[in-house]
């Protein structure tokens, strides 16, 4: 028998969870009490964002379980450093996620 495969076979992309804004900021809150209102790297309780551990350009679902509380401080050195890496499409590890 002579079977023909495919050139180019179709891989089956997921779809990453994003909200609707209203949706986004009912989670954002979530987050932050989930955290006590407070930097999980720190400990601030000022400047509070809440950072997508898998980038949303990496397929970062909105979900709690992808984010977490950070000061504005944190969040800023965890974007230089990540953003460091050697190609984009590296993913970046959760002990790369906080500041030293």
């Amino acid at each position: 028998m002579n079977f023909k495969l495919p050139l180019v076979q179709r891989i089956a992309k997921r779809r990453r969870l994003q909200l609707d804004p209203v949706s986004y900021k009912k989670l954002q809150r979530a987050v932050l009490k989930r955290d006590g209102w407070r930097c999980q790297q720190c400990g601030v309780r000022d400047k509070l964002h809440v950072h997508h551990i898998q980038p949303r350009s990496l397929m970062g679902d909105d979900a709690e379980s992808n984010l977490i509380t950070l000061c504005a401080s944190c969040h800023e050195k965890i974007h230089r450093s990540v953003m460091g890496r050697s190609h984009p499409s590296q993913k970046a590890k959760r002990e790369d996620l906080f500041c030293s």
